[in-house]
């Protein structure tokens, strides 16, 4: 309260560890340099300490320092509690990759290890170079326009497609690339997803060959039937016919 606080020193709320930061400060203002701000950490009346961002002015004709005190406390801890992005892609299985949307060409700023576990290029070798380097001479052309066309419109976009590492190997990619906004709408990097799903991809063209041999079995099959029963009719009529012209005969 006013009465807990008025003819008090100021640091007298600030806490130790803070306290010298803001007596420089002060000493800065006092002396003619330009006010900037600071964040220090102040206690409260009920025990507890808070963040506090301080931006502070002076009047020098009355010997008065300003301060504003805007609480940051919920944004500090929010910090302090979240893990460094890069810590968090680095433990993704897949490979991911971070591309500059800003800088000509959009160059690979960031690989993971789970990138350099899946083509077996290193993260320094790919840094600075354009997103479609993996790609080869099996590679479809039309995916490939489509990943461009979803990058120009900043649309996020699913593809397979056939990549190559750093062997020659070929691989098939599960691709998800997907935009990064800022607050301003501005695209500032695109983060791409790689997953091999060779095996699965091998196992699927097999399964559907599989079922189009066996569709094309049923088919011979129902043909073979087809004649198998056209004879059976064509016998059974014969008999009849014969039997009629034994009968004839009888008459």
């Amino acid at each position: 309260t006013q009465s807990q606080v008025i003819g008090n020193h100021f640091l007298q709320f600030v806490h130790e560890e803070d306290a010298e930061l803001c007596r420089e400060e002060f000493q800065r203002l006092l002396t003619g340099n330009p006010p900037r701000d600071c964040t220090a950490r102040l206690h409260c009346a009920d025990g507890s300490v808070c963040w506090m961002n301080l931006k502070p002015s002076v009047n020098h004709e009355v010997g008065v320092i300003y301060i504003l005190a805007t609480d940051k406390t919920v944004d500090r801890l929010s910090e302090k509690d979240f893990p460094d992005p890069n810590l968090i892609l680095d433990q993704v299985g897949q490979g991911v990759l971070v591309i500059d949307a800003i800088q000509p060409g959009m160059p690979i700023v960031y690989a993971n290890p789970g990138f350099e576990r899946l083509t077996g290029y290193l993260a320094t070798e790919v840094r600075g170079k354009p997103f479609h380097f993996l790609t080869g001479p099996k590679t479809n052309s039309e995916t490939l326009e489509a990943l461009d066309q979803a990058m120009l419109k900043v649309e996020s976009v699913n593809q397979e497609i056939l990549h190559y590492r750093k062997d020659g190997s070929e691989f098939w990619n599960q691709l998800i690339l997907s935009p990064v906004v800022n607050s301003q709408g501005q695209t500032t990097h695109f983060i791409a997803v790689l997953e091999d799903f060779t095996e699965r991809k091998l196992v699927t063209e097999a399964l559907r060959d599989n079922n189009k041999s066996l569709a094309e079995a049923l088919n011979d099959l129902k043909k073979t039937e087809d004649v198998v029963i056209q004879r059976e009719r064509l016998h059974a009529l014969g008999q009849m016919a014969s039997g009629i012209a034994h009968d004839f005969n009888n008459l």
